[in-house]
């Protein structure tokens, strides 16, 4: 079986926990805490009815896919430019800055538990993740798809093998 999932929004790593000084307490700063809930309540609304936490041997692959920064956006109007030859405005093209691509995984990983869509010590036999820059034309997000039962067993994996970054198959 397969369930593909969306979290909208930008992308976030995982934040280090804190310390009070004051109090000796450690706690999760605010904007992990904020879309760790957001997250868990729109992964909470896209499960099926009825659905159990996976308990059994599962594959987890993610996307991040990066709002994209002011100077990858091509803004000329008179013909072609040169903008669109280095970043080409219909690709998502590689992502590789801040956040850490580890820290944003620990994130969706944290989400996923606390929204019920697998246990604490469900068994993930694979996973991979990908991280990206949007298509101009597309919103930042994260795509989830998990697989377990007999859908684990057939090739190609990850799910979207033999497919380009844009999702066209090559």
């Amino acid at each position: 079986m397969r369930l593909d999932l969306t979290i909208l929004g930008a992308p976030l790593g995982k934040g280090r926990p804190r310390l009070a000084r004051q109090t000796g307490r450690i706690y999760t700063p605010a904007l992990t805490r904020e879309w760790e809930g957001a997250a868990r309540a729109e992964l909470a609304s896209q499960l099926p009815p009825a659905w159990s936490p996976l308990d059994e041997p599962c594959a987890v692959y993610l996307t991040a896919l990066f709002g994209r920064p002011a100077r990858m956006i091509c803004s000329h109007t008179s013909g072609r430019c040169r903008c669109e030859e280095r970043y080409p405005q219909d690709r998502r093209l590689p992502y590789a800055s801040r956040p850490d691509g580890d820290n944003v995984e620990k994130l969706v990983w944290d989400t996923l538990q606390q929204a019920g869509v697998m246990r604490d010590d469900a068994l993930v036999t694979d996973h991979g993740a990908r991280h990206r820059y949007v298509a101009v034309s597309e919103a930042p997000r994260v795509e989830v798809v998990v697989v377990w039962g007999a859908e684990l067993g057939r090739l190609p994996w990850p799910p979207d093998a033999g497919k380009d970054d844009d999702g066209r198959d090559e």
